[in-house]
């Protein structure tokens, strides 16, 4: 069979994806292409934190041991996050000892990401809760979390950064090719912390704030450095 003439290009640009894979392999994940791999490797890594690349569990974990799950939503299909296809009071329980990361794509491209504690998402818990028991204990498939309810009750704690520039991707290469990631292309297996978060622990994220400044900084930071590039 003939190659279709966009292969070319498919090969151009696939350097950039095995820089990406190379960088999830260092991480414990194996694939970027399923189980939402490439996010749970993206979403922690721009807020400070370290992925879990366990399919069971939660995503990611920060310095102190505390975990987080991760949700996303793709705004160019819909302004609705996913939950679970079969809630129930158990899943709830679940749910309510975690603190979650919304992050809200347009198309492949991260626009922001909000961080919300289980208190923020306690009237859609109780809401569940009391649904399951009116209808006699049916699950309930997939009820949907609104984008809007989540920027207004969750703390921003990340804002897109300027796209790379095709130099930075060659220094990316060129730094990889010096020191090539540990584990083999199908993935290290990364260490889960021995320490799991008790419910009674969460409440408040006091490190929320100090990654929103993080961010922003960064964010000034990259649009500087832009700047100073189109002025030359």
């Amino acid at each position: 069979m003939t190659p279709h003439p966009d292969s070319a290009l498919l090969r151009k640009f696939f350097r950039a994806v095995r820089l990406y894979h190379d960088l999830a392999s260092k991480h414990g994940i194996s694939d970027i292409f399923q189980d939402n791999g490439g996010k749970i490797l993206q979403v922690p890594l721009l807020v400070g934190l370290r992925p879990l690349p366990s399919r069971e569990g939660d995503d990611a974990v920060d310095e102190n041991g505390i975990q987080y799950g991760l949700k996303s939503v793709n705004i160019d299909l819909t302004r609705s996050f996913s939950t679970h296809h079969h809630m129930n009071p158990a899943i709830i329980a679940k749910y309510r000892c975690v603190n979650w990361i919304f992050a809200v794509y347009q198309g492949i491209e991260l626009q922001k990401a909000n961080l919300t504690t289980p208190g923020n998402l306690e009237p859609y818990y109780q809401r569940g809760h009391d649904k399951w028991h009116a209808d006699d204990g049916k699950d309930i498939y997939n009820p949907k979390i609104p984008l809007k309810f989540v920027e207004e009750n969750g703390a921003l704690i990340y804002e897109s950064l300027p796209a790379p520039e095709p130099e930075e991707i060659a220094l990316l290469e060129a730094q990889n090719r010096r020191n090539p990631p540990s584990g083999s292309r199908r993935g290290a297996k990364a260490q889960r912390p021995s320490k799991k978060w008790s419910c009674g622990a969460l409440g408040s994220l006091p490190s929320s704030n100090q990654a929103a400044a993080r961010v922003k900084s960064r964010v000034a930071s990259g649009s500087a450095v832009r700047s100073r590039r189109s002025a030359k």
